[in-house]
């Protein structure tokens, strides 16, 4: 056994390249299906959030019924009512609720990349151009979402899901080839 980790780690996945390649395509294709249904995959991600907010304030509100004499127990059962409103409300009105959270996320975007690219133009730090870059796409892209508000917040969600998914199973595409190349050298 090679003590050297490149090789190690390349005995490690000899002939693994393909179930990465296999995974990079599935991702891709998922990708391109959420990209091409984002209002599908939107109201999934929303009506499955709303089902674990709607749980975790079932839980909670439970717990603070079984633990009455605990100084907590008014600040934890309100929570919980709250977690279940909010939970039920994610369910019942999914699109509504991919709304709010896209103009919450618009608004983020807007006022994160103005404050990246504040603190990139006053301190002027190494590379700093970088950061006011990406403050700037930050910016622009919540604009482009609030320009576009309320009917991005019924796709914004599904198409962000779709973007990650299709670079991620690109990465792993790129990754399995390269491997495919490096275990072809060391035989």
């Amino acid at each position: 056994m090679s003590l050297d980790p490149w090789t190690t780690s390349a005995d490690s996945v000899r002939g693994g390249w393909r179930f990465f390649l296999l995974l990079g395509l599935l991702l891709v294709l998922l990708g391109l299906l959420a990209i091409a249904a984002p209002l599908v995959v939107t109201q999934a991600v929303i009506l499955i959030l709303g089902v674990l907010v709607l749980l975790a304030g079932v839980f909670q509100t439970a717990h603070a019924m079984l633990a009455l004499r605990w100084n907590g127990f008014l600040l934890e059962l309100l929570l919980g009512i709250l977690d279940i409103v909010f939970g039920l409300f994610m369910i019942v009105w999914p699109v509504e609720a991919a709304k709010v959270i896209t103009f919450l996320l618009a608004a983020w975007f807007i006022v994160s990349g103005a404050f990246r690219i504040g603190a990139a133009v006053a301190i002027r730090f190494p590379n700093w151009g970088w950061t006011l870059l990406g403050g700037a796409v930050a910016a622009l892209l919540g604009i482009l979402v609030l320009s576009g508000w309320p009917e991005t917040g019924e796709i914004f969600l599904g198409l962000c899901i779709g973007i990650a998914l299709l670079f991620q199973g690109w990465s792993w595409i790129m990754l399995s080839l390269s491997l495919r190349r490096l275990l072809t050298t060391f035989e």
